[in-house]
């Protein structure tokens, strides 16, 4: 502050080196103005209260202070301030409505030896008549538009705040979670919300401009009596590529495996990224580009989510991290002062949260006896490492065994759909009015055979069906025991702090998940030589969502709801009240989210899927919370922290999709189906379709340099370099704040030692401590050493 003030001084003419130091000119004015404020007080019959006078006078003066304090009435007070406030408006740089006057003004009246009820009331009628002055010399015309837009433009940023706060999205029921569970299981359910909203956005783009062209097409071309077919198949080996993903003559009815499958009926719908045409859409004079509209909207919805989810992170680990990053000191009177959730409203609630209090304060007493007690043992603490060793070296062969046991259903099932066409190659994709030209292309395939082999793909199909179904079910179930197992294990690691464990458990469990998106994603690439495979990878991701939701959603919560009852009406001893698994749930809402990020480039219409699945995951999650679960008996979260690492963990998954796709577009050549078919890798199509480039414009030649991997190494490694360097300035800056604190430190022990000596000098102690030479020996050599470094 003062250095502010000192630069605004300086910037005025007047030249401040301290905060109460002031210029020979302005000194003398002060002085003088004083002696004038002081000799009109007298003329109206007061004293001032800074008078020299005798020693006896100070005796009495001291005796008679609180009667003389009793007597003074609010007249003489507001006739001492009119006195001072007549003086003070005769000087016109007093007078002036700038910071400079304002702070002169301040320095002035602390000069005064009067009382503070004396100096508020000058300092407040002195405040109102610089206003009034102000109004006499209005602002100019521009400058009070701008003053007037800025104050209307506040006013309704402030009502559309009020507005949007007052109907936001399930606030009731969020109000009801934090009054029952506290802010850190409300935090999942925000996080959910938010979710919902971002995923609404995408639906809403992808239906807008995406599948309602694609179905204004279809229609379009089918009144005019052309067949929707963008290749007609003229070899064997066509149709056996074709064979992985095509449904059969009965694609057009609906069952309940196709829900479920995502196959039959829905393969050659909008579902898919294998439907969509690569042609323009014509309406009159009006062209719209359908694979234009395709990458576009794909592309802002993904450049929208990682714009908001990085802005959030930052926002939240600055919050959360950073701005506590100089450590936490007094522990235990934070803990006691400032632990308090005051979002719980309910009495049960706010009973166990204080005995969770006193229970963390018993445990953080006897963790850091424990701690304390373990330094000296070096035995132990060799056998922890070795247990952790081990347990991390299970960690990494569980990884391994699970991504081996995806590879090998997902294989198996390619190969029960390769097998399960063989039969049926005359009745595969193609409409009927090309089975004949296909058909005298094939040797051995009669036209009296066409209803044996029918009926042989039908059992066939009722056969592969099953193999889907029962992949995402194992791939579920996994993710489900799996966490419980890992949470069993990191027991035996012995972590001191109990959220330690925790978020190794959430770490690991992460992990866990991306290993089966990974696996997924890395084997349908390795097929990419097959027709459409953008067409099987959406529907694994399609089936895997669902299967996920009819587990964790429906099923487990149906098995909570039965020990619910168990627990309330029989066995009350033996069972205790179901707590919320935060970490659970919102590991399950990341990996969701995950799949929908990896899927929804190759399944817009997956955008519902998701919307409809966190719609009701909402409802049905805080139905179970309400009526299953008591408050949790452990604060192992924080709220804020929480949130931040949630919104760490979504970016991660964000960023490796992002990169995958980066990767397929650019590296991945194109399937003969889709809105992006016709070249050899998307981004040729991209450039060439939607923004117009050909071979040999020098466009064209910059982005195929780009494509180097000399130029993509590069550019890694300068982000490196910017990465280490902001990292070191931080690292410097927090060394240049540790240094001024101390300066601080110093400054205030200075400030405290001189006025020790001004009060020794000036009699305000009957002796000299003994201990004061010494302590202004150790001030100034600390303050030498600080001054050093």
């Amino acid at each position: 502050m003062s250095r502010r003030f000192n630069k605004l001084l300086k910037d005025s003419g007047m030249v401040l080196s301290q905060p109460r130091t002031r210029s020979t000119s302005h000194s003398k004015d002060m002085n003088t103005l004083c002696q004038d404020i002081n000799l009109e007080l007298l003329s109206v019959g007061g004293t001032t209260d800074g008078e020299a006078e005798d020693e006896d006078d100070v005796e009495i003066r001291e005796d008679n202070r609180v009667e003389q304090q009793e007597v003074q009435t609010h007249t003489d007070v507001d006739k001492r301030a009119a006195c001072i406030i007549s003086q003070i408006e005769r000087n016109s740089t007093l007078m002036t409505n700038d910071p400079l006057a304002e702070q002169l003004r301040i320095e002035t009246l602390k000069e005064l030896t009067q009382s503070l009820s004396v100096k508020r009331t000058v300092r407040a009628k002195l405040v109102q008549t610089v206003s009034q002055n102000n109004k006499v010399h209005p602002i100019g015309f521009f400058r009070r538009l701008k003053y007037r837009l800025s104050i209307a433009f506040t006013r309704v940023r402030m009502w559309i705040h009020d507005l949007v706060y007052g109907y936001e999205l399930w606030y009731g029921s969020l109000k009801t979670i934090e009054g029952h569970f506290g802010s850190d299981v409300a935090s999942y359910f925000k996080f959910l919300r938010w979710l919902f909203l971002y995923n609404c956005f995408v639906f809403v783009m992808s239906v807008i401009f995406v599948i309602i062209p694609q179905g204004i097409y279809v229609e379009k071309y089918k009144r005019n009596g052309v067949a929707h077919v963008d290749n007609i198949l003229t070899s064997v080996s066509d149709v056996m590529s074709s064979s992985i993903n095509t449904p059969s003559k009965n694609m057009s009815r609906f069952s309940i495996s196709d829900f479920i499958t995502g196959q039959g009926f829905f393969t050659n719908s909008t579902m898919y990224y294998g439907f969509y045409t690569d042609q323009s859409l014509k309406i009159g004079s009006f062209i719209y580009s359908i694979p234009t509209a395709y990458f576009f909207t794909a592309l802002i919805s993904y450049l929208f989510v990682f714009i908001t989810l990085s802005i959030r992170m930052a926002k939240s680990y600055r919050t959360s991290f950073i701005e506590t990053s100089g450590g936490v000191k007094n522990v235990y009177a934070l803990k006691i002062i400032c632990a308090w959730d005051f979002s719980i409203a309910d009495d049960n609630a706010a009973k166990l949260k204080s005995e969770t209090l006193a229970r963390e304060l018993r445990e953080m007493l006897a963790e850091d006896l424990k701690s304390s007690y373990q330094r000296s043992k070096s035995m132990q603490q060799v056998y922890i490492v070795l247990v952790r060793c081990v347990v991390n070296l299970l960690f990494f062969l569980m990884l391994g065994g699970t991504g081996i046991l995806v590879y090998t259903l997902l294989n198996r099932l390619l190969l029960n759909k390769l097998n399960s066409h063989t039969s049926g190659l005359v009745t595969a994709i193609i409409p009927g009015k090309y089975v004949p030209k296909l058909s005298s292309s094939l040797n051995g395939i009669g036209d009296d055979d066409d209803d044996d082999s029918a009926g042989d793909v039908d059992e066939s199909e009722r056969d592969w069906q099953v193999d889907p179904i029962f992949m995402s079910f194992v791939v579920t179930f996994l993710l489900i025991i799996m966490p419980l197992l890992f949470s069993w294990i990191v027991r035996f690691e012995r972590y001191n702090d109990p959220r330690t464990s925790l978020y190794i458990t959430m770490v690991r469990t992460f992990v866990l998940e991306c290993v089966v998106v990974a696996v997924l994603v890395i084997f349908w690439l390795g097929r990419s030589s097959s027709k459409c495979w953008e067409t099987s990878l959406g529907q694994a991701v399609y089936r895997l969502i669902l299967m996920d939701f009819l587990l964790s959603g429906v099923a487990l919560t149906c098995v909570e709801f039965l020990r619910s009852i168990l627990q309330r009406n029989i066995c009350k001893e033996l069972l205790l009240a179901a707590e919320f698994d935060i970490a659970r749930n919102t590991l399950n809402l990341i990996y969701n989210q995950t799949l929908f990020w990896v899927g929804f480039y190759f399944s817009p219409p997956l955008s519902l899927v998701i919307v409809l699945k966190l719609f009701l995951s909402f409802h049905v999650k805080k139905f179970s919370l309400l009526y299953n679960c008591a408050p949790s008996s452990s604060s192992n979260w924080r709220s804020a922290q929480a949130q931040t690492l949630f919104l760490v963990l979504s970016f991660i998954s964000l960023l490796a999709v992002l990169m995958n796709l980066g990767y397929i577009i650019t590296s991945v050549k194109t399937s003969d189906c889709g809105p992006l078919k016709g070249s050899v890798y998307m981004y040729e199509r991209i450039l060439e379709g939607v923004f117009q480039l050909r071979h040999g414009n020098d466009f064209w030649a910059f982005i195929m340099f780009l494509r180097k991997p000399g130029v993509v190494a590069g550019l890694l490694l300068s982000m490196c370099g910017g990465v280490y360097y902001l990292r070191e300035k931080s690292l410097a800056q927090m060394k240049m704040v540790e240094i001024l604190r101390g300066m601080l430190v110093a400054e205030s022990k200075d400030k405290e030692f001189l006025l020790q000596q001004i009060s020794f000098l000036t009699g305000g102690r009957k002796s000299r401590p003994s201990s004061q030479p010494q302590q202004r020996k150790d001030f100034f050599m600390q303050h030498e050493n600080t001054s050093r470094e």
